[in-house]
């Protein structure tokens, strides 16, 4: 049946409404959506959902609490005193995408930044880390550098 083979040439991954789309693109033929829906139950043609990611980090939460160095004054007297720094994911296709900037506390300037396809604790920019200089990140971890 038609229907079928639309369902298996995209793999099972699309529903009724996408698979009446694509027999209309494809096949040129126009069929209802609840017809479509009828004929794919009585096939047993369901499409495959994908999970939703779950992220396990807090895996023992006293070892991951660092002492809060900051303590919520995020102003600076001057340049490269104190910089915050945070991951940030994003969703690009069918990959994630992990952006790490390090922000300046004087002028909220960025003052460095690195793209990554994994997120990793040595993820930070580096290059430009130096001096008496304090860098804090979301999780509560403070690093005097």
């Amino acid at each position: 049946m038609l229907i079928r083979r639309v369902y298996a040439r995209y793999e099972g991954k699309y529903g009724y409404r996408q698979i009446q789309l694509f027999l209309w693109q494809d096949a040129g033929i126009w069929m209802n959506h609840k017809k479509v829906l009828r004929l794919m139950q009585k096939l047993g043609l369901q499409s495959n959902i994908r999970r939703k990611r779950r992220f396990n980090t807090a895996y023992h939460a006293g070892e991951r609490v660092a002492e809060n160095l900051l303590k919520r004054n995020f102003t600076a007297e001057k340049p490269n005193q104190k910089w915050v720094t945070d991951v940030t994911q994003y969703r690009v296709g069918e990959r994630w995408l992990y952006l790490s900037a390090v922000k300046d506390l004087f002028n909220n300037e960025i003052v460095a930044y690195q793209p990554n396809q994994h997120v990793s604790s040595g993820q930070l920019p580096r290059q430009c880390l130096h001096g008496k200089l304090l860098l804090a990140s979301q999780n509560g971890r403070a690093l005097p550098l």
